[in-house]
């Protein structure tokens, strides 16, 4: 094998490898994405609980 051949199959193999880490940096984010959702709607919830048990709570007048 020429050293040509030898640097080009090492740089195919350094792509792969990071194409490879750009994929699970994507899963990652994605993940995180969900996460963040998943709070959100967590909070949403709460806040319409505390919403709902503040109005319980009230006086009647």
């Amino acid at each position: 094998m020429s050293e040509l051949d030898d640097a080009i199959t090492r740089l195919q193999h350094a792509v792969a490898r990071l194409e490879a880490a750009s994929g699970r940096l994507r899963e990652i984010a994605d993940g995180e994405t969900r996460v963040a959702a998943a709070a959100a709607g967590i909070a949403a919830h709460v806040d319409a609980a505390l919403d709902r048990l503040g109005r319980l709570l009230e006086p009647e007048g």
